[in-house]
């Protein structure tokens, strides 16, 4: 279980650094959202609102990353700071997802020697071992310290409906489900995800990345390994990608929550799930009008699921 959770933790978490951080804003004068004394979040925003970003590349060389990657410390505090008093302002929410965008490479670094190693793969020695996640455990409890309340806020925003728009809260909402999981702490993220699934109606970055895939994902992974198989399955059935994400072209659709039902004895609801992938490359290929190289990438994606569905069927015949 905890190898799992490591490698879907590795392929989650890229789609983090993929996110559209903003087009440039056509404005006369430029004003900060918090008062001057919030001066690195501010600063933020400035960064966001005065950079026109087109592609993956240019979201990654955007000045925000500098301001925010040496500020880190003193920006916790601005956003602990602000949450009690300015939690109406969704600009403090977006800040708060990019120091945790900022954060999580520390931990997807050595993600994958760490599950080589629980599977056997890997000679590293125990002490390493130790270390890393000893440097896990204190990344999270930083990152915690201003995602907790951060998500506690927004949770209490969404439910009450009080926003204009829901993008910056739900990704905190998701963003801290994504923690609790990861820290195999399933019982705390529920609330979070089920929130964020209730309003991604108002989620209008649909482009950026798939989140009602991601969300509907975190909360089934959640369920299914608190042994709660029919309520991950019904998660597993509520999501389709509606766009085609970085992720989903770099990856194609998650099969964390398949895998796992698939061994829990649901065949025929992991069958379904590669069938609909299959259909859905197959109306990408014929329907879109693409160069050569995304037609490539569709094909590929294409095959990839067919190899899956191949795989489960041979496993059925066994």
């Amino acid at each position: 279980m905890r190898v799992l959770m490591i490698l879907f933790a590795v392929v989650a978490l890229i789609w983090v650094f993929n996110k559209n951080i903003s087009h440039k804003v056509e404005v006369a004068l430029w004003e900060p959202p918090l008062p001057q004394e919030y001066i690195i979040i501010n600063k933020a925003m400035q960064d966001i609102a005065t950079t026109e970003v087109k592609n993956s590349i240019q979201i990654l060389r955007s000045p925000v990353w500098d301001t925010i990657g040496n500020n880190k410390e003193a920006l916790k505090k601005e956003i602990i700071k602000a949450l009690p008093h300015y939690s109406n302002k969704a600009e403090l929410f977006a800040v708060t997802n990019l120091l945790y965008q900022s954060e999580m490479p520390k931990y997807t670094k050595h993600a994958y020697l760490l599950a080589m190693y629980y599977s056997g793969q890997s000679n590293v020695k125990d002490k390493t071992i130790e270390k890393l996640e000893a440097g896990d455990r204190k990344l999270f409890k930083s990152i915690l310290s201003y995602l907790k309340p951060a998500g506690d806020k927004a949770k209490e925003i969404c439910d009450s409906y009080s926003y204009t728009t829901c993008d910056s809260y739900v990704y905190v909402l998701v963003n801290l489900g994504s923690v609790y999981n990861i820290q195999q702490k399933y019982e705390s993220a529920i609330p979070y995800l089920k929130t964020a699934i209730e309003h991604l109606d108002c989620f209008e970055n649909k482009k950026s990345i798939s989140m009602e895939q991601e969300a509907h994902t975190q909360l089934g992974l959640s369920y299914l390994r608190l042994k709660q198989f029919d309520d991950a399955a019904s998660e597993f059935e509520a999501f389709k990608p509606k766009s085609i994400s970085f992720l989903i072209k770099m990856f194609g659709w998650k099969k964390e929550l398949a895998t796992g039902l698939q061994k829990a004895g649901y065949t025929e609801e992991a069958k379904a799930y590669w069938e609909k992938e299959v259909d859905f490359w197959e109306k990408e290929i014929v329907e879109n009008t693409e160069d050569e190289q995304h037609l490539k990438i569709k094909r590929k994606m294409k095959e990839k699921a067919e190899m899956f569905l191949s795989d489960l069927s041979k496993n059925e015949r066994k």
